[in-house]
């Protein structure tokens, strides 16, 4: 058993709060400190889902990735859809801390881990922190010349996104690779500029697409969630090692909110034999 504050300690060691982005919002977000905890529930995001999970399966610490309070809230109730979950864990007893950009941050973090399972190899940051060029946002990273198109199939099937966009030309080849887990449209400039020739991301809108078209920069977008959801089973194995005490748990729902198309049979209703 260990109390939250003991918990957050440990997180905060491996994850410090001031290596999280200056609009984020990281750390302990609900509960009580001095609580104790037997079991922690390691999950992408705080929803009324997840939430049923921590509650049905015991945990009394839920950490999340993307924090559940990021803009300030106007009001706590249960029917404000902004704020109703929130309202749900405090009242539940759950206590949620967040670790988001402070693990983009980290080496490894979340875009090491991107690199790595889509057959990259890892030789720089993207965007390295004042005062600690070996840690910061996105990272640079190598592979084996291939074309585009080849690469963006490898991507969505090692990540099992359920969409995959590009721009570029899929018959280009492509060796250098920029990486940011998440939403990383507002580093397409700093991709180019670092020798980039493809970004791996998600997230990006119609007018990030024609302006990586304009700085020549290719991208795959497998989706937001595709980037990051591998941020959950490293976090788990991290807290299982400092944690020994403590029954570390891994979330067993999808996180990706958007469904894919229905084939065609499905859509007749038709089912494999």
């Amino acid at each position: 058993m260990k109390l939250v504050q003991e918990i957050g300690d440990h997180l905060a060691a491996w994850l410090p709060p001031c290596w999280a982005e200056s609009w984020d919002n990281v750390g302990l977000l609900i509960g009580d400190p001095a609580a104790a905890v037997t079991r922690v529930l390691v999950a992408y995001d705080l929803t009324a889902a997840s939430l049923r999970e921590a509650t049905g399966r015991q945990a009394e610490l839920l950490v999340v990735f993307h924090p559940p309070i990021f803009r300030p809230l106007s009001r706590l109730t249960a029917d404000d859809p902004r704020s109703t979950v929130v309202w749900a864990a405090a009242r539940a007893g759950l206590a949620v801390y967040a670790t988001h950009t402070a693990l983009d941050a980290a080496r490894p973090g979340t875009s090491d881990w991107l690199a790595t399972a889509v057959g990259a190899t890892v030789d720089g940051v993207l965007c390295p922190a004042a005062g600690a060029p070996e840690r910061g946002i996105g990272r640079l990273a190598s592979l084996a010349a291939q074309p585009l198109g080849d690469f963006a199939r490898s991507v969505g099937q090692a990540l099992g996104a359920r969409h995959l966009r590009t721009v570029g030309d899929l018959t280009r080849p492509v060796r250098r690779l920029a990486v940011v887990g998440g939403s990383g449209a507002s580093l397409l400039e700093a991709a180019a500029a670092a020798g980039a020739e493809v970004l791996l991301t998600g997230d990006l809108k119609h007018h990030d697409a024609l302006l990586a078209e304009r700085l020549g920069l290719a991208v795959v977008d497998p989706g937001h969630w595709a980037t990051e959801r591998l941020v959950v089973p490293r976090t788990a194995a991290e807290l299982r090692v400092r944690l020994p005490a403590v029954d570390v748990i891994e979330s067993a729902l999808d996180g990706e909110p958007f469904g894919a198309p229905a084939s065609a049979a499905e859509r007749r209703g038709e089912t494999a034999a």
